[in-house]
């Protein structure tokens, strides 16, 4: 009896076996949920800024937070920028301005300039510079230099830091750069007392 219960036994376990095999080490891995995304280039939370700007081909543009109240200025002289007079900003462009520099990630990260900060146009602020302040005096400043060989991506690096960080270049040229020339102004709207076209006379 003994010798038929171990064979009964063996039997059971091999079965176990063979659909643990079956079932399990063929069963499909799980989908992937894809690859985290990348730190944002400046770490800073968008209600702890009071300030920024956006400064390239001689100009720059300083942004302001009062309150909820947000001001622009667009000064050609980056040195005289705190004197410029400031107007009134649309408060939704300037958080999309502020937003677009916030939620700025890199695609690629090059450690420690291997090639040197001038291979990549960032001994200095080739193309333009972003600095961000907040209201206990933190600033952080974003360096921007050449067009990636992709020409998709362009190169920043943090002030102080020898790292690379290639980031798309549409947002940087466009969004950010790009608001130099198109300041979050408020947009125009038709003015309430305007009448409509009067109606040709009979004749």
């Amino acid at each position: 009896m003994s010798s038929r219960g171990f064979y009964i036994a063996a039997a059971v376990f091999l079965a176990a076996f063979v659909a643990y095999y079956v079932f399990d080490l063929h069963r499909p891995a799980p989908a992937s949920k894809g690859t985290p995304q990348a730190s944002p280039v400046i770490n800073l939370d968008a209600t702890t800024v009071s300030q920024f700007e956006v400064k390239a081909g001689g100009k720059t543009l300083t942004v302001l937070r009062n309150g909820s109240e947000w001001r622009y200025s667009v000064c050609a002289d980056a040195a005289a920028a705190a004197a410029c007079p400031t107007s009134v900003a649309d408060t939704t462009r300037a958080v999309t301005l502020l937003q677009s520099i916030l939620q700025l990630r890199p695609v690629k990260t090059i450690f420690g300039a291997p090639d040197g900060l001038p291979a990549y146009g960032l001994d200095k602020a080739t193309a333009g510079e972003v600095d961000v302040q907040t209201p206990s005096g933190r600033s952080v400043s974003l360096l921007v230099g050449a067009t990636a060989p992709d020409n998709s991506n362009i190169y920043v690096r943090l002030s102080g830091s020898n790292d690379i960080q290639a980031v798309p270049a549409a947002t940087v040229q466009t969004e950010i750069i790009g608001a130099i020339q198109g300041p979050p102004a408020p947009v125009p709207t038709p003015s309430a007392g305007a009448s409509a076209a009067p109606s040709p006379s009979p004749s």
